[in-house]
């Protein structure tokens, strides 16, 4: 019983430093300022991937994944997830995130600067093979202020773009069979056998996915 107890308040006393850690160091104070409310004008939409908090894990430069309800802001950059008390907080620069997963969404950073983006750019995986296949989506105010209007109006659009990841290169390209192929260094000769029988015309995302799964097993 002795015994018990002592394991008792090893645990507790664990659970509540994990907690007084993350609460009060991995998150700047306050909630996020509302995403329509910025300098007086009025915005329409949003910049998140999901507007809805959907349970997933924070990889940080913690030990363990932490559970929490998150989304992603991509006009921002941040990674924000909601607390216990039900208001919007986002991670501090004191923490470097690594991953995030919630919903179908997996995101990462880490990869190769590019001309836009950074090694700490948040990318889609959309595919996690030897090759990768990579989307970054970056928000972005357009102003939809109509002839005589008084009052700014603003709308949160999105730009995306796609990347194959090849040995630690990063290369953008379109949803095309000649932009693939210049993407892919190798096995030309297959890819476009396969692709003709396969009768590819490149619609979805999904069917890159597939050659890629094909290119990585030649």
């Amino acid at each position: 019983m002795f015994r018990f107890f002592i394991l008792l308040g090893v645990l507790l006393h664990y659970q509540a430093n994990a907690q007084a850690v993350f609460v009060n160091n991995s998150v700047l104070s306050g909630a996020v300022v509302s995403i329509n409310e910025m300098n007086g004008l009025e915005i329409q939409g949003n910049p998140y991937l999901d507007e809805i908090f959907v349970e997933g894990t924070l990889g940080i430069n913690l030990e363990k994944p932490l559970p929490l309800k998150l989304r992603y802001n991509t006009f921002s950059g941040n990674v924000e997830y909601q607390g216990q008390d039900g208001r919007v907080y986002f991670v501090s620069p004191k923490h470097q995130v690594f991953s995030v997963r919630f919903g179908n969404y997996y995101l990462k950073n880490g990869f190769a600067k590019t001309e836009q983006q950074t090694e700490q750019s948040m990318y889609q995986i959309l595919h996690d093979g030897e090759t990768k296949l990579l989307k970054f989506t970056k928000g972005i105010l357009t102003d939809v202020t109509t002839y005589n209007e008084a009052a700014k109006q603003k709308r949160y659009d999105s730009i995306e773009y796609y990347y194959v990841e090849i040995d630690g290169a990063m290369l953008k390209i379109k949803r095309n069979k000649d932009s693939i192929l210049e993407a892919l260094p190798k096995h030309k000769t297959e890819l476009e056998a396969y692709i003709k029988t396969e009768k590819m015309k490149f619609k979805s995302w999904e069917e890159v996915v597939k050659l890629l799964v094909f290119y990585e097993a030649i």
